[in-house]
């Protein structure tokens, strides 16, 4: 069309600076006659109804890179995730690997910068085991607790009183010794 139409590199120009001059006016328009606090009330209620699953995004408790695919993530991230014990389809079904289950002073140096690569650190590394049930915030005397999952731990790795609790629930030693405890039936 340009040379049946006779149309030169200012006609060319022109018309790519008009285009982004209309998309650039069309963005104003959507953030200005946006209702932004509607918008972010839906996004906090689909997040309370489950609708929206915000911890498969976040990047504070499932590393910098739990949000991304085995295929996406670069070849050094890949190398520390299978140092750590994770192989595609672990990862793309968010299941975790043996070596998860370790405290950070259980993991190997190399496991432990690995694991640095996937951006944890030792607090945040411990938390995923559950193992950090409370803390005492002494600025204001309260003491935070903690949802903790025992799903994936077996009886004799509970602590006493989540066994005494278990217990109380009609769970045994017999009954979870070989397999994990599974609470999700008792509630």
């Amino acid at each position: 069309m340009t040379v049946w139409l006779h149309i030169d590199l200012q006609g060319l120009t022109f018309s790519i600076v008009m285009g982004y001059v209309v998309c650039a006016w069309i963005m104003v328009i959507v953030i200005f006659v946006s209702d932004w606090e509607a918008l972010s009330d839906q996004i906090r209620d689909r997040v309370v109804n489950g609708d929206l699953d915000v911890q498969s995004c976040s990047t504070e408790d499932n590393g910098l890179y739990g949000a991304y695919d085995w295929d996406e993530l670069p070849d050094e991230v890949k190398l520390a995730a299978e140092l750590l014990g994770y192989r595609k389809f672990l990862w793309d079904e968010n299941k975790e690997p043996e070596e998860a289950e370790k405290d950070w002073s259980e993991l190997s140096p190399e496991q432990q910068e690995a694991a640095t690569v996937l951006g944890y650190d030792a607090d945040k590394w411990n938390k995923e085991d559950g193992r950090n049930v409370s803390s005492f915030d002494e600025d204001n005397e309260i003491e935070i607790k903690k949802t903790v999952i025992y799903d994936h731990l077996h009886w004799d790795d509970l602590p006493e009183e989540v066994q005494a609790a278990a217990a109380k629930l009609g769970f045994d030693e017999g009954e979870t010794s070989e397999t994990p405890l599974n609470t999700e039936s008792s509630y």
